[in-house]
Order: C-alpha cells, then structure tokens, then sequence
C-alpha cells in the first residue's frame, strides 16, 4: 500500500501547482460544448471505428497503423491550420513513416 501511495502523490501536487496558471483557461459553456463534441465524435468514434477493424488485421499491422498517429499529427495541422512543423519534426515524422511503409512493403513481399 505504501508503494502505491508514492506513486500516485506527485499527481496531485503537480496538479495544484499548475492552479495558478489556470485562470486564463477559463472556457466558456459554447466553448465546453465544442470541446465535447469533439471528444465524442473525433475520439470515440475514430477509436470505435479502428477497434472494429483491428479485427480483421494482424496485431502487428495493428500497431503500425496506430504508430502513424504521431507523425501524421503534424501533416493533419499542416494541411488544416497552415502551421509549419519544424525540421526535427519532418525527419522524426519521415523516419517512423518510412519505417511503416517499409515493414508493410516487406510483409506484403513475403506473404503468398
């Protein structure tokens, strides 16, 4: 009991910390309802939709496609928002894209 209790007290001291920064995160309620609207359709309905199909693919394959979350990210707001990722960020988001690519490339090869 006492491993756990150690384990979960910086949560809440970090938390409080960050109180006083809050007070410029006030939402309005259009602005929560948005917010909710968003969880429930881009969240709940994306992972509802890829835990349907997850079915009927490999676990590995599974898990590649769940890995090109991260460096898609960036594209995603690239293409909506205009805002230009960094260079570090292009070469991450390449390296794990083209590590994808090629596992699938690779795999597809090798299956009859």
């Amino acid at each position: 009991a006492t491993s756990k209790r150690r384990l979960i007290t910086p949560s809440p001291t970090f938390g409080h910390s960050s109180l006083p920064f809050a007070a410029t995160l006030i939402v309005t309620p259009q602005q929560f309802a948005m917010l909710a609207a968003f969880g429930m359709t881009n969240s709940a309905l994306g992972l509802t939709l890829f835990l349907l199909g997850s079915r009927y693919l490999p676990a590995i394959q599974t898990a590649l496609i769940s890995a090109l979350d991260a460096p898609l990210a960036p594209l995603w707001v690239w293409l909506i928002f205009a805002e230009t990722p960094s260079q570090t960020t292009r070469i991450g988001g390449t390296i794990v894209f083209l590590a994808i690519v090629g596992h699938i490339a690779q795999d597809t090869r090798t299956t009859p």
